[in-house]
């Protein structure tokens, strides 16, 4: 079982061997069975401007209990992206806290 410092560090790893672009950490969603990470261009956070945004960067959800770092993709809203994992893995009641 890893906790939420752990979990960042390793979205942050994830991303950090992964993207070109400087990227930010903007977003930070907690499950029942880990956290969602969610980042963004540095460009676009300090522009605002979506045109800055880096293409490919999806959020990845950090699993509590074995520390695995999964992409969710970048097709569907988050929201989505979770709902469709916690029914393929069994889980439920995992609303935002």
């Amino acid at each position: 079982m890893i906790g939420l410092e752990e979990a960042r560090s390793r979205a942050i790893e994830f991303w950090r061997t992964r993207a070109s672009d400087p990227i930010v950490l903007a977003e930070v969603m907690q499950r029942d069975y880990g956290w969602v990470f969610i980042f963004r261009g540095a460009d676009e956070m300090a522009s605002g401007d979506p045109m800055d945004e880096v293409l490919g960067l999806c959020p990845v959800l950090v699993l509590a209990g074995s520390g695995d770092v999964i992409p969710l993709g970048t097709a569907d809203p988050v929201e989505d992206s979770l709902r469709e994992f916690e029914a393929e893995n069994r889980l439920g009641g995992s609303a935002d806290r």
